[in-house]
């Protein structure tokens, strides 16, 4: 699961609020490398690659390559 980024105080929505938005654009990166390589060619270098974050950057939110994949289904399954 990714992890979740807190602001201090509120009610836990802004919480989720600020998750996805770093989230968003990490796993639509991850989507668009799976739509041009294949799901096979997804590593977490490409995706920090497209996103020009650094490997680290990208860890820090996705600790592994199935917790993004993960991330993609359950954006998906949430829409």
């Amino acid at each position: 699961m990714p992890r979740k980024h807190a602001k201090s105080g509120g009610n836990g929505n802004a919480a989720r609020a600020t998750s996805q938005e770093y989230l968003d654009p990490i796993l639509d990166a991850a989507e668009a490398v799976v739509l041009r390589d294949g799901i096979g060619r997804l590593t977490l270098d490409a995706v920090a690659k497209k996103m020009g974050l650094s490997k680290a950057g990208l860890l820090h939110h996705f600790p592994s390559k199935s917790e993004m994949v993960r991330g993609m289904v359950e954006r998906h399954v949430a829409q």
